[in-house]
């Protein structure tokens, strides 16, 4: 046991670090709008019959809510089933990195790249989200560590596995198609420079590409899929719109990328990880400048690409920034130890804090970004996208019941607070959550004067949207978020009543 330790001790001790980091308080941000949605989605994927395919109805693959649908059916807790899975897509992407730093320059580079990952703010923050970033990060590290493999072996194993991880990208999020046009572009690269012959390449795109549709022929096949892909125009700019060169919009989000690398990266990452990068590219190796071109094309693809960039469209491809900033620390250290040894030491020292800080105290650590960055997680905590006030929500609702079969509906919604509080209310004995809203139960509210059920009714709104049923309700609590000034209001059905009565007859997601 001991001799294996010897072996593995470097990976060991770097797992045991990244998890530690990653498990502490994760609970401790609320959940996120996103987070509820992706939840919801897929425990009625996982469970109901026919709803494999659920999320295509809003343009989102499923895998990954099938991996969530299956967690939150082992765990007791959906929210800390869909983090954990993030945590684990995280520890994939630093193994990854330690992967391409030891193999491509040194044990050094690797231990290093390693810490420089497990302590970036940016990555820590979203590999401990049930969302889809910390996944298609993995996902793109693991497509340039095989593409890295088979320009050195020329082995088939390699084109296999490129195609397959963008194939398992592409049906967790459909951007992973950035990493295919990467992927692309460099293949031709490699021919043009002589790297490749023709067979070889040929092959390689071949095979790729032929994987690739074989894995996500059943997405394809889905006509939902056909239906909604074009509103992935909601946040990507269409190839029209490329066309007509929107320099200002490129020119925002280069600002935009900046200041979210630079503050929420740490200044030190930054800036050590912009000095490997050129150091890195202009080194006669083709290595290296696959990896520099790699992070080139991806990070340009999505400011050329994006309508406006925010921290999860670039999270998921800067991983390899701890791998620039250790070929840096380790290029100093062969140069001016004792520069380069304070220099580490002084941005681990710093990331770290800043890491620790957003585990401690998430909503302060994003406050403090607020009050002086235009790019600063906001949505977490401002806002109605913002989870705070769902847990006292649930709790007061558990409360009424007191262990009473109970219902609570919401508006035909999807988010926080609906979403939120049916994944909350997954695993709860005698609080049953669904939709009760005049639109989804057909009904002509001036038909009636009364709504009576079988059980105790509870409406929980989204600010005052009562869905339709403002006459047969009657407010019992409202929960203000104390940042963003958003309500969550919690209403119970009129008793008694009189008059034209409807018995209603509840539809459970």
């Amino acid at each position: 046991m001991f001799g294996l330790f010897q072996r593995y001790k470097t990976v060991i001790l770097l797992t045991v670090l990244y998890w530690t980091v990653r498990l502490v308080n994760l609970p401790g941000l609320p959940i996120y709008n996103d987070e509820a949605i992706y939840l919801d989605w897929g425990w009625r994927e996982i469970h109901i019959p026919g709803y494999l395919f659920y999320s295509l109805y809003d343009a989102k693959p499923p895998l990954l809510m099938w991996v969530f649908g299956i967690a939150s059916s082992v765990l007791p807790d959906p929210l800390l089933a869909g983090r954990l899975v993030g945590v684990f897509f995280g520890y994939g992407t630093l193994l990854g990195i330690y992967s391409i730093g030891r193999r491509y320059f040194s044990q050094r580079v690797g231990i290093l790249a390693g810490l420089c990952t497990i302590t970036n703010p940016l990555l820590s923050f979203f590999d401990r989200q049930a969302l889809m970033e910390s996944s298609l990060g993995a996902v793109g590290i693991w497509m340039l560590y095989a593409f890295l493999r088979y320009c050195d072996t020329k082995r088939l194993i390699w084109i296999v596995s490129i195609g397959t991880l963008l194939g398992l990208g592409f049906f967790i999020k459909t951007n992973a198609l950035l990493f295919g046009i990467a992927f692309l572009m460099l293949s031709i690269g490699l021919l043009i420079s002589h790297r490749l012959n023709i067979r070889q390449t040929a092959m390689l795109i071949g095979v790729v590409v032929l994987i690739f549709i074989l894995l996500v022929i059943p997405l394809l096949l889905q006509p939902d899929f056909w239906k909604t892909f074009h509103t992935i125009n909601r946040y990507s700019l269409t190839l029209s719109e490329i066309g007509t060169f929107p320099f200002h919009n490129w020119i925002q989000n280069f600002i935009r990328t900046s200041i979210i690398l630079l503050l929420h990266t740490t200044p030190f990452l930054f800036f050590a990880a912009g000095f490997g990068f050129l150091l890195l590219l202009f080194r006669n190796n083709i290595s290296y400048r696959i990896i520099g071109l790699w992070f080139i094309l991806c990070m340009g693809f999505v400011l050329l690409t994006a309508r406006n960039v925010i921290e999860r469209y670039v999270v998921s491809f800067i991983p390899l920034m701890g791998i620039f900033a250790a070929y840096q620390f380790d290029w100093c250290m062969r140069r001016a130890r004792l520069f380069a040894v304070w220099t580490l030491g002084m941005s681990l020292l710093c990331m770290g804090i800043f890491t620790a800080f957003q585990i401690a105290s998430p909503v302060t650590y994003i406050r403090f970004f607020a009050s002086f960055s235009p790019v600063a997680l906001r949505e977490y905590v401002f806002g109605v996208t913002s989870g705070i006030g769902i847990d006292e929500a649930v709790d007061y609702l558990r409360e009424q019941a007191g262990g009473e079969k109970t219902f609570v509906g919401f508006a035909l919604n999807t988010g926080t607070p609906e979403s939120a509080v049916i994944v909350k209310l997954l695993k709860d004995p005698s609080l049953t959550a669904g939709y009760l809203d005049a639109r989804y139960m057909n009904m002509d509210v001036a038909q009636y004067d009364c709504l009576v059920a079988p059980v105790p009714v509870y409406f929980v709104s989204r600010e005052e949207e009562k869905a339709g049923l403002d006459k047969f309700l009657e407010k019992k609590r409202v929960i203000t978020n104390p940042y963003g000034g958003n309500t969550i209001g919690i209403y119970k059905l009129v008793r008694p009543c009189e008059g034209r009565t409807k018995t209603l007859h509840f539809e459970t997601p």
